[in-house]
Formats: structure tokens, C-alpha cells, sequence
């Protein structure tokens, strides 16, 4: 035939299958066409699942058309190495099962496809001392496919495990591509042979095949696998980032299937396509969607009215947790229900929970594929039932993350409950974020001992933010503090005069970095980036001067002495040194003291308001639940020689947990130079604020 363009389907040069796209040009072009009407070809467009395959991929297909037969060959499978095997618990008794009643057409079912079975050589009549029942289960396309119920078997059979992929590994394997060709086995078990001798045990359908068929599949594709091939089970999806790849993709995958004597399915198979359904998820070269025929039933879910209708509707849900941010806090009402003990009450609480699931899961987002070459950003918080949490690349959501509290992580206080937030997501997405290097961002401050050792096994920097600013906040890295000093207004002169290498007076640069002698300096537009007037800086200064407040609480002396310094420790919290600030006003609660605590290391400190009259039980009992709670049990303890640390009851504990008391010289604070100086920080700021302390 004759065409304005050469497109077809090759089968022997120079003859060419045409398309209908073919016959539509020749039609529009009202050009002459003689056309070779055949019974049958080699490969039949009926077969394919859509007439858009490019022709070099009909052309691969035609090659490999042995691939895809319309039925599996009759015999046995092909002896690969790799055979099903069933090992029996010794000692257990075999299972006899009284087969299932069935109405008369299901009998002739059934009676059908053993025959059709026997006819092809997969089984053979048997007098095995086992017997398990069977049951038709009906199939997408309305036809009915025999499940043999094996669970007797199963329970006596011994476990051997295979790893099965995980579902989200295999889709960050796909991040870049942009075609996509998913290929499904033609019954797949029945391409597995069974070990000479198992037969009687009728375990070809029993809970250990998948693990033998994910076992085969990895032996024949693993050349590929990682590269530009997943496989789960009888499912293969190859994936590449251009046509030309992709095609040389397609043989090599056809050549290891036919060299395996593996067959596939070509009515389910989808070829060289940009948008793909695979294991319950939409994936295409942007990210992954949600399946629409599954968020359908999701939809159409009536309200439920048990404990197993809740259950099942969660099931299905859940599979799609990580398109909906805080999952767990939303669905919190309805896992009440399911509760042992909790009596069946769909309450308005629950209804809004379903209402909102579903309009969630609905509107589902776009999730983009992970890209290992681009910075990864985290955001995350907590609320007073869950944890929340969302991946980000360039501002665009890779996966969300959410955990109901529960127990004792519901008595947690506020800044314990964002940390366990943050601990938990690194925990999650920890595979993500060993990649490179990168802020986080968490919103609170405080650091519980027990997971400050996790945190800082991560090579990154966290960032704190107020809540106000926490709805839509960006994640800074340090290293973009280097690009921003050639615009500052501050810095710009003495970094320029600084990038040679001349220090000037004591600015220095160190890594990129802008020091003055041991500081590193940020410019103002990341301190102050939320607000901004003209000669804001100089307002802001003259301002502070002329505060009275601020000048009369600041002291005008010089220090008397020198404080003395102890030796530096190695680790944080491990040793600390503690003091009281007395005469303060009493508050509301009786309290008119404060109980300092501050480690030597960080330099981080506690203060814990308390009563001037409390005893060293009481000063013990406040140090354990505010300090060891948090921190641990320090090495030592340096204080000055008050009543309460001298006490006989607070030298036995210490004595007890293993910790050495250190104590300042009598009447020379100066010992204990750090802690005195974070006293009289405490008392310049305790002065600004209450006026009737201010010094005359």
C-alpha cells in the first residue's frame, strides 16, 4: 500500500500492517489505496491492548510473538532451577477436608476447568492421603477462576521466607521516567513446577508460592532489576527516560522471558505509555496519583454500621495514607470505635471523620518521585493526639506522614510531643534524608535526652520556628547564608575585602563563612525577613537606648574579679552546675525563688521557680523530674555550699547514683565563674520586668 508517511506495523519488508490512523490519512488525503486482506498475521492488532503502540514497538512486539501466545503451551513448565517446594511439619496430622457444597452450575464450573486443567498436563488425578476443598472466585471480566482453599495446609507447613519488595522502595525506583511498559505473566503460578514428590500435598496454591514466584522472577530479571526493571510478583514494569531506551529495554526484558520459557498476557499488557496503573497507584513522569477506581468505592462507601464495616473502610483508606497529611488525627474517632470494649456509637464525630477522609482521599495531591540529585526539605508538628508530617522537594509534597499518640506519648508535654514528632519522621523517611545534607525544621525547642543522641546521628541543621509562621514556612540551608553576603547591607564591604584572605580588624572568612574572631555572623535579612521599614536597624537601636526601663535594670559596675573558669567537659549534660536566685516577689503560687541549672557544656540552662523554704527533699525532687527526665544523670554537679547541698540526705543520694558533688570556696563565688554570670544575666532581665525591683 502507498502512503503519505510510512507508519505501520512491519511485518515482512517492504509489507506494512496498516493502522487506522493510516486509513484516516489516506481518506483525507483522497489518495489511492490497494489494501491485502489476511485471515491472519503473525502478530494481531486484536491482541494488543491499544492501537496507539509506535510502530518500533509493534515491531519488537512481532519479534518476541512468542512471548505472548494466547495460551500457555500444554506440559509441564520448563525446569529453571527454581521449583515450589513444601516441607511439612513433622509429626502433624494431615488435613482431610469435606469439599464445599455447590449449587449445579458451579459444579459444571468446576468440572469444567479441572478438565481443562488435566487436558494441559498442570495436574493429574491423585490418591493423596490430603484433601482440601475448592471454591470459584468471579473475576473482573465476569468469569470464575478456582482458588483451591489450602489453609489446612498451610497452618502445618514450615515457613520459608523470601523477601518481598517493598511497594514504595519499587516507586522511588521510577523517579525520571518518562515511558512505561507493564507486563503481566499469563498465569503466572501455572508457570512454576512443582518439586518431584510435593505433588500429593497440593501446595501449588498454598501461602508459600508467592514467595517462590517472587523468588523465579528475581533469577530471571535480575540483570535488570534496580535499573530499569521492578517486578512484584507476575507484575513487571519497565520504566525509561527516552523512546530509544525504552525499546532497547523492551528486547532485553522479551529475550529473558523467552530464554526462561516465561509467557505474558498480552490483553493485560500496556506498552511504551506515559501514564501507567501499577499495584493500586497511577504513576506517571510527574509523580504518582491515586488509582480513581479505588478512590471510587471509596467514595461510594456507605456509612458504617459495625466495628468490621469501620475496619474494612480503614483497610482501604490506609493504603492511601501517604496522599493525606495528619491521616492518623483524622481518622482517630473511628479507630475508637474499633477498640475492644467501646460500644458501637457513630457519633457526629465520626461522621465528620468519614466525610473528611473521603473529601480528602478525593482530592488527593500529586506526589512527586523522589529525586536523589535535588535537596530534600521536612516539615513537621504535633498536636495533642498525633504527629504530622510532610517530604518536600523544591515545595512539592513526596510523601506525607502522620501517627496517632498513644499510652505514654500522650502525657508527653508540648516540646516533648514536636520533638517525638521529629525524632518519628527522621525514623520514617531517615532512607530519604542520609542523602545529602539539609535543614529541618521542627517547631519547639526542647531536646529530651533520650532521643538527642538519634537526632544528632543526622548530619543536618534544625532550624526552630513559631507557630504563627509555621503554616507555610521554607527550610534554609546553612550553606545559602554564603550566597547572601555579597547583597547585605552590613556585611557585603567586609566580606569583599574579606574573600582574599586579608582579615580585616577581627572579621575573617572560614569555609565560605563570615566570622568575627569566633562568631559567625548572618546578615539582617535572615533574622528580620518578615518585616522591614526604612532605617528599621537605626530605629530599632534608638530605641533601645532610650528605653529607661532597659538602662536602669542594666548594670553600669564592672565585675569584681575574675571568675575562674572550670575545665571544659566533652559531652552535654554530663556536667552542670546549679545555684539559687533568692529574694524575689512572690507569685500567685507561693514561689519566690528560682533554681538555676545550667550545663557547662552547651551552656544551656533551666530555670525552675521554687520556695525559698523548700529542703533539699523537695530541691531533689524538682531536679528529677525537670532535669534527669530530660537529660540523665549528670557525672558531677558543681554548687556553692547552701544548706540543702551540704545535707547529709542530698550527699547519700548523689553518693547512691554515682554522681561527684563539687563545691565553690566559701564566700568566693567566683569559683563557679559560668553559673554566676548566667545569675546575672537572669537578674538584668528579671529587673526589666518588674518595675518595683528596678535599682535607684
Amino acid at each position: 500500500m502507498t502512503s503519505c508517511r510510512t507508519y505501520g506495523h512491519k511485518l515482512n519488508a517492504p509489507v506494512l500492517l496498516a493502522t487506522r490512523a493510516d486509513f484516516a490519512d489516506l481518506r483525507d488525503a483522497h489518495l489511492p489505496c490497494y489494501a491485502l486482506v489476511c485471515s491472519s498475521v503473525l502478530v494481531s492488532l486484536d491482541d494488543a491492548p491499544s492501537l496507539d503502540i509506535p510502530p518500533a514497538v509493534a515491531n519488537i512486539l512481532q519479534e518476541y510473538a512468542d512471548v505472548f501466545p494466547k495460551d500457555l503451551p500444554t506440559g509441564l513448565p520448563l525446569l529453571r532451577g527454581i521449583e515450589h517446594q513444601i516441607d511439612l511439619i513433622p509429626g502433624t496430622q494431615l488435613p482431610n477436608r469435606a469439599p464445599y457444597r455447590t449449587n449445579p452450575d458451579e459444579t459444571k464450573e468446576i468440572q469444567r476447568q479441572v478438565q481443562e486443567l488435566l487436558n494441559k498436563g498442570y495436574i493429574r488425578e491423585s490418591l493423596s492421603p490430603c484433601s482440601v476443598p475448592v471454591l470459584l472466585v468471579p473475576k473482573k471480566d465476569g468469569s470464575w477462576r478456582m482458588c483451591v482453599d489450602c489453609r489446612a495446609i498451610n497452618n502445618i507447613t514450615i515457613r520459608y521466607r523470601y523477601p518481598i519488595p517493598r511497594l514504595d522502595d519499587m516507586l522511588d525506583e521510577l523517579s525520571g521516567a518518562i515511558f512505561f511498559t507493564k507486563i503481566d505473566l499469563r498465569s503466572g503460578y501455572h508457570q512454576i513446577r512443582m518439586k518431584l514428590g510435593d505433588e500429593w500435598k497440593m501446595a501449588f496454591k498454598t501461602k508459600f508460592a508467592p514467595s517462590t514466584f517472587m523468588r523465579l522472577m528475581n533469577e530471571v530479571l535480575r540483570p535488570f532489576i534496580g535499573l530499569f526493571v521492578v517486578v512484584y510478583f507476575d507484575d513487571i514494569l519497565i520504566y525509561s527516560k527516552s523512546m530509544d531506551e525504552h525499546l532497547e529495554h523492551l528486547s532485553v526484558v522479551f529475550d529473558a522471558l523467552r530464554s526462561a520459557h516465561l509467557f505474558a498476557n498480552m490483553e493485560k499488557c500496556i506498552f511504551c505509555t506515559q501514564r501507567v496503573s501499577f499495584l493500586g497507584y497511577v504513576v506517571t513522569p510527574q509523580g504518582i496519583e491515586v488509582d480513581s477506581s479505588k478512590i471510587a468505592a471509596i467514595q461510594e462507601w456507605p456509612t458504617p454500621t459495625t466495628v468490621t464495616q469501620i475496619q474494612s473502610f480503614l483497610g482501604l483508606a490506609g493504603f492511601y495514607r501517604k496522599f493525606v497529611r495528619d491521616f492518623s488525627s483524622i481518622v482517630a474517632p473511628l479507630h475508637e470505635l474499633t477498640k475492644k470494649d467501646v460500644p458501637f456509637a457513630w457519633s457526629d464525630s465520626q461522621e465528620v471523620a468519614f466525610s473528611t477522609l473521603k473529601d480528602k482521599l478525593t482530592h488527593a495531591p500529586l506526589l512527586q518521585l523522589p529525586d536523589f540529585n535535588k535537596v530534600f526539605e521536612l516539615e513537621c508538628d504535633a498536636s495533642g493526639i498525633g504527629l504530622g508530617a510532610v517530604l518536600l522537594q523544591e515545595g512539592k509534597p513526596v510523601s506525607y506522614f502522620s501517627e496517632k499518640l498513644s499510652g505514654a506519648s500522650l502525657k508527653y508535654s508540648t516540646y516533648d510531643k514536636e520533638l517525638y514528632a521529629l525524632v518519628r519522621t527522621l525514623h520514617t523517611w531517615q532512607h530519604y534524608l542520609w542523602h545529602r545534607f539539609k535543614t529541618y525544621s521542627y517547631p519547639n525547642k526542647s531536646e529530651p535526652s533520650s532521643w538527642v543522641e538519634f537526632i544528632e546521628s543526622f548530619p543536618y541543621i534544625i532550624k526552630h520556628k513559631n507557630g504563627k509562621d509555621n503554616l507555610d514556612f521554607k527550610i534554609f540551608g546553612l550553606q545559602t547564608v554564603k550566597d547572601q553576603y555579597v547583597d547585605d547591607a552590613d556585611f557585603k564591604d567586609v566580606f569583599a575585602y574579606c574573600i582574599n584572605g586579608k582579615p580585616w580588624r577581627t572579621f575573617h572568612i572560614q569555609d565560605g563563612f563570615l566570622f568575627r574572631a569566633n562568631k559567625l555572623y548572618k546578615n539582617t535579612k535572615r533574622k528580620l525577613d518578615q518585616v522591614f521599614w526604612p532605617r528599621m536597624r537605626a530605629d530599632v537601636e534608638r530605641l533601645v537606648a532610650r528605653c529607661t526601663t532597659c538602662q536602669k535594670a542594666k548594670s553600669r559596675l564592672n565585675n569584681h574579679g575574675l571568675y575562674m573558669p572550670l575545665p571544659v567537659p566533652t559531652f552535654p549534660w554530663l556536667d552542670i552546675s546549679m545555684d539559687f536566685v533568692l529574694g524575689l516577689p512572690r507569685t500567685k503560687n507561693g514561689r519566690d525563688s528560682i533554681f538555676v541549672v545550667v550545663d557547662r557544656f552547651s551552656k544551656m540552662a533551666h530555670f525552675l521557680p521554687c520556695h525559698k523554704t523548700d529542703d533539699a527533699s523537695n530541691v531533689a525532687e524538682l531536679f528529677f523530674r525537670e532535669i534527669i527526665r530530660l537529660h540523665g544523670i549528670p557525672n558531677t554537679i558543681v554548687s556553692d555550699r547552701d544548706a540543702k547541698f551540704v545535707s547529709h540526705f542530698w550527699r547519700s543520694l548523689w553518693n547512691k547514683l554515682g554522681t561527684k558533688l563539687l563545691f565553690s570556696t566559701t564566700c568566693h563565688p567566683q569559683t563557679d565563674g559560668q553559673t554566676e554570670v548566667v545569675n546575672r544575666t537572669l537578674s538584668t532581665m528579671l529587673r526589666a520586668v518588674l518595675d518595683k525591683n528596678l535599682k535607684r
